[in-house]
């Protein structure tokens, strides 16, 4: 009688286990993003600003009636600070007002601005698969902020959208960039696409905040660095 009690009991024992493992799940994967934060963004030279932090999925977006095209409200408060405020700190502490998502890592500490005078700019702007031509519009409106509102020379702009932004081509653009930039130049890097712990998705695969934090290891110190990623769970790339 007791065996056969004990095989009863088995499947409900098995359906116990199962959803222990599913609750689980979650923490294990945040688990493997707190291994591998140490090797990420955030070390002196950078300022990284993220569209929220690392647990929350960003969905908000604005349309932008006057040009027919979508754009993510994190993105249009951004832009809309850099162009009303004088440094990236500040662009950034409007955007946090006017949406409560994002979060910084200033390693500059020099309060800097995108329109300083007399220095080289150079910016890597990505934009991948995202719904109602968010790519399109997010990356189109930093690059005309970046043109018209901190002098950055067009010839110094690279955007790679959707197909373009596989990731040889992300890590070769900043690649291309750290062989040409010297200390006082500003580097601007901008991401706008899907992510998850400790990942943003290129065209045909991950890049992790350790592999981006490698590439741009490559810039020479000195240079000042401003890396924006709109994206989910962004908090996890510092």
């Amino acid at each position: 009688m007791k065996e056969k009690k004990m095989k009863q009991h088995k499947p409900y024992i098995f359906c116990a286990m199962l959803i222990l493992i599913i609750l689980l799940l979650p923490a294990a994967n945040q688990f493997m993003y707190e291994i591998n934060k140490p090797y990420g963004l955030g070390q002196p030279g950078r300022i990284i600003i993220t569209s929220c932090d690392k647990n929350q999925i960003c969905s908000s977006w604005y349309y932008d009636y006057v040009n027919n095209i979508n754009n993510s409200l994190f993105t249009r408060r951004f832009v809309d600070g850099i162009k009303s405020k004088a440094s990236v700190e500040e662009a950034y502490y409007y955007t946090k007002i006017n949406n409560n998502y994002p979060q910084i890592y200033d390693g500059i500490k020099g309060n800097l601005s995108l329109s300083t005078k007399n220095v080289n700019k150079y910016a890597l702007l990505v934009g991948v698969g995202l719904l109602y031509d968010f790519s399109l519009g997010n990356t189109n409106i930093m690059c005309d902020v970046l043109v018209n509102n901190c002098d950055f020379n067009p010839e110094n702009i690279r955007v790679l959208i959707d197909g373009d932004a596989t990731r040889m081509n992300i890590k070769n653009s900043i690649m291309g960039v750290a062989s040409m930039v010297k200390p006082g130049d500003i580097v601007f890097f901008y991401f706008s696409g899907h992510g998850n712990f400790g990942f943003v998705s290129a065209e045909d695969g991950r890049i992790t905040d350790k592999e981006l934090g490698c590439w741009f290891n490559n810039i020479k110190t000195g240079v000042n660095i401003i890396i924006v990623i709109d994206s989910c769970h962004s908090g996890s790339m510092i």
